[in-house]
């Protein structure tokens, strides 16, 4: 019963695909902060899948979390320099017309925030 305690608590706790899709639904529109869900999603589900799969042996090597570590951190660096740079026209702007962002984008920017994500 604790260790469910645990892990809804860590669960809680917004990560870095929670604030990318504010960003994103706020300055892009609802249908981008849905493509980023579904990126993320699918993101999750390859890793989960090559864990079920036996493929652990290779994503805990040294080399391979450290990859990930570097590609994961500059992700995260790239998220907050957006977020930050973000305007407060460009969510009025979102609101008052419907924006035609890029669609693969948001998949991509999701599956790769989770694919690359500790």
């Amino acid at each position: 019963m604790e260790s469910i305690g645990i892990g809804v608590s860590i669960a809680a706790i917004p990560g870095p695909i929670f604030f990318e899709l504010v960003r994103r639904t706020l300055s892009e529109g609802f249908t981008q902060g849905v493509y980023l869900v579904i990126g993320e999603f699918t993101g999750n589900f390859i890793l989960l899948t090559a864990i079920f799969f036996g493929l652990t042996s290779i994503l805990s090597t040294h080399i391979v979390r450290t990859a990930l570590f570097i590609i994961g951190g500059l992700i995260l660096l790239w998220v907050s320099i957006i977020a930050f740079r973000l305007k407060e026209s460009d969510v009025i702007s979102s609101y008052e017309e419907m924006l035609t962002g890029h669609k693969r984008e948001s998949y991509v920017t999701g599956l790769t925030i989770a694919a690359t994500s500790p």
